[in-house]
């Protein structure tokens, strides 16, 4: 467990990024820096702990990354635009704020004498057939014109910078891919929360809307046309090995505690 220490964590409001500042908040000040327009914290009750400093601001200001930029032992950087639906409405703003976020923060840091620079990737950077893979695995993003994978493409980017810039200027920089990250206060995207959602609502709220309006209309599915992730299976074994890392929430528990969660109205 880290202690004594000051981190700064970007886009620390959102679903990760709670329950990072809920496992760190008791032994380190965190300061935030997010848009908010996913806030997980306000689901918490560490809000207004004292170790807590929120601040409201994009990682594309550079003013701000400038002002918080002193007397920090770790930089651990989330803030992204994610989400399918998010990525294929807003593009442009995602390869900005992925990427050219990530070169600013890491130019505000680069000279600051930091312990770690913690950057959050994601296993989207394995393209459409992420079988077995690990570290060394080679990364494939989809055709450009499609906007799905823009989400990707600017993630390996700002993996490659970040790896440069511990290259040139000795930042110690290190890159992490969730798979497919779900559990309670999960406020974005995400298969198992849309499928936890759906599966709760039984689709119960058109039928509703139908009553109410004194409505005939018929509801109708469609099939998703979007590309997607065909299969995602992650190797371990350096995280295993350098860290200790393993599972110790089991599928069966972790889905009885999101459904849980989402059923309970907390996050509605």
């Amino acid at each position: 467990m880290l202690r004594n220490k000051r981190i700064l964590i970007t886009g620390g409001a959102g679903f990760i990024g709670s329950h990072i500042i809920e496992s760190l908040i008791g032994e380190n000040e965190i300061t935030v820096i997010d848009t908010f327009s996913q806030n997980a914290v306000k689901y918490t009750d560490f809000e207004k702990n004292k170790n807590l400093r929120l601040v409201k601001g994009d990682v594309l200001d550079e003013k701000l990354l400038a002002q918080h930029a002193k007397d920090v032992d770790m930089v651990i950087h989330m803030a992204a635009i994610a989400g399918v639906a998010n990525v294929i409405g807003h593009p442009s703003r995602t390869i900005s704020v992925n990427l050219i976020g990530t070169y600013k923060v890491l130019e505000a840091f680069k000279k600051s004498g930091l312990e770690r620079f913690v950057n959050f990737s994601t296993s989207e950077v394995y393209g459409p057939q992420a079988d077995n893979v690990d570290e060394q695995s080679l990364t494939s993003q989809g055709p450009v014109g499609d906007p799905r994978w823009t989400y990707a493409v600017s993630k390996v980017a700002a993996e490659h910078l970040g790896y440069r810039y511990m290259q040139e200027f000795g930042l110690p920089f290190v890159s992490v891919r969730p798979f497919n990250v779900y559990g309670p206060r999960q406020v974005g995207g995400g298969a198992v929360k849309i499928f936890v959602e759906k599966a709760i609502s039984s689709i119960t709220l058109a039928k509703k809307i139908i009553e109410k309006a004194g409505s005939k209309s018929a509801i109708t599915f469609k099939k998703d046309v979007k590309e997607d992730v065909l299969v995602r299976i992650p190797k371990i074994d350096k995280a295993r090995r350098l860290l200790g890392y393993g599972p110790k929430v089991m599928l069966d528990e972790g889905l009885e505690k999101t459904v849980a969660w989402y059923k309970s109205g907390v996050g509605r």
